[in-house]
C-alpha cells in the first residue's frame, strides 16, 4: 500500500500506473546527488545558456529545411501546392540529440 505525504493528497499520476514511492530522497541519496552535481560541474558537462541557444537555433533551421525540402518535392510526387504545404513535414529529436545535460535549476 502507498503512503501519503504529509499534506495527506495524493500526486497527479503520470502515466499508466502510480509511482513506486512519493517519499522524498533519502539522506544517502541527498548526499550521492550533491557529489555527483559537484563533478558534473567541474567536469564542465552542463550546456550553457549560449549553447542552448546555438542547439535550439541549428535546430529550428534544420525544421525549415525539412519543411522547404517537402514543399520543393511533393509535386514531383503529384501533390498540389496547396497539399504539400499542409503536409508539411517536422523533425523530432530523441535520444542524445546533443553531448551535454541540460542546466540544472
Amino acid at each position: 500500500m502507498m503512503s501519503l505525504p504529509p499534506n495527506g493528497l495524493l500526486p497527479k499520476t503520470y502515466g499508466v500506473t502510480g509511482p513506486i514511492s512519493i517519499n522524498g530522497p533519502t539522506c544517502p541519496e541527498g548526499f550521492s546527488t550533491t557529489v555527483l552535481m559537484d563533478e558534473l560541474k567541474a567536469r564542465c558537462t552542463f550546456e550553457s545558456p549560449e549553447d542552448a541557444r546555438a542547439r535550439e537555433f541549428v535546430l529550428g533551421r534544420l525544421n525549415l529545411l525539412v519543411k522547404e525540402f517537402v514543399i520543393k518535392v511533393s509535386p514531383a510526387l503529384g501533390m498540389s501546392d496547396h497539399v504539400a504545404r499542409e503536409t508539411g513535414g517536422n523533425i523530432f529529436t530523441f535520444g542524445q540529440f546533443k553531448p551535454k545535460p541540460y542546466i540544472m535549476s
